[in-house]
């Protein structure tokens, strides 16, 4: 049975390249043909094979499938064939407990529809779920929501930076440690603001952009962060002084963003800050929370 919530989450019109309109599900544009399927009920249901003058053009491994944010190509995420080591170590380990902690704090208890962009395995949606939110995730790698599917979640995969739903279509958002992962989060912001509802929140949480980055020896924000050149640097690096060999950013690289650009991401998009906090579990602080309404 498809939940009583569906119809809020109903994906967005789809582009294609051969011009600026748009193609719904069943319909034709020139000859291109998005056909529904019916193997799944879920919300999303409906936009998983692809059909140009007969030929079935439907995605290969990797790319777009059933539930997912465009028709273009998606190349393998980064996370892909980490996902089980990135699951024990850091979303349900004792590192998650605090961050996890403070979003809930940030955020209250439900009812209403729910975001969780960046979703990951979906252990922070699953507890999301667990106080009165009607949560769904949305993430880019493939691995980690085959875990967040085993959870029992509704999940899709996606681009942040693109987000396949409809306009004003959920009653909050939040996003965890997103921003160390894209190359353009200001991007991600807009799109929230987008299908976020006006006057609702969004929390997010991630990386203190002033003690983790190429910039700065934190391993595992243990001790006294020791500083180098490179703080204003934006590019996506994997080597420096910040990589620990044995750390996730060896194995998946990271993005940086100087304070200023990072709350001007939020800011630039129309979202007002209700709530900045840097969380006192350590020494000095690795993480940031906050709180925007717009």
């Amino acid at each position: 049975m498809v939940p009583p919530w569906a119809p809020s989450f109903a994906p967005r019109t789809f582009e294609h390249k051969l011009g600026s309109r748009r193609a719904k599900p069943g319909s034709a544009l020139g000859a291109l043909f998005l056909v529904p399927t019916s193997d799944h009920l879920a919300p999303f249901a409906g936009m998983i094979r692809i059909r140009f003058c007969g030929c079935d053009l439907s995605p290969d491994d990797g790319a777009p499938r059933y539930a997912e944010a465009s028709i273009t190509r998606v190349s393998r995420a980064r996370y892909d064939g980490i996902a089980e080591w990135y699951d024990r170590e850091f979303a349900t380990g004792e590192l998650a407990t605090a961050p996890r902690e403070a979003t809930l704090r940030l955020l209250g208890d439900g009812p209403g529809a729910l975001l969780d962009v960046g979703c990951g395995t979906g252990a922070h949606t699953a507890v999301l779920s667990e106080h009165g939110w009607s949560a769904i995730g949305v993430d880019i790698s493939e691995d980690q929501l085959r875990l967040a599917r085993e959870r029992g979640l509704e999940v899709v995969q996606g681009d942040a930076t693109n987000l396949p739903f409809e306009d004003a279509s959920f009653d909050a958002v939040v996003s965890m440690w997103t921003h160390t992962d894209v190359e353009d989060f200001p991007a991600l912001v807009r799109e929230v603001a987008r299908v976020l509802r006006p006057g609702r929140p969004f929390v997010y949480l991630g990386a203190h952009p002033c003690f983790v980055g190429p910039h700065s020896r934190f391993i595992s924000a243990e001790g006294v962060p020791e500083l180098h050149p490179g703080y204003w640097r934006t590019e996506r690096y994997d080597e420096g002084p910040a990589i620990s060999p044995r750390g996730l950013r060896a194995k998946v690289g990271a993005s940086h963003l100087p304070l200023g650009d990072f709350i001007q991401s939020f800011l630039a998009t129309g979202f007002k800050l209700e709530q900045f906090e840097e969380l006192k579990t350590r020494e000095y602080p690795y993480v940031v929370a906050l709180r925007c309404r717009r």
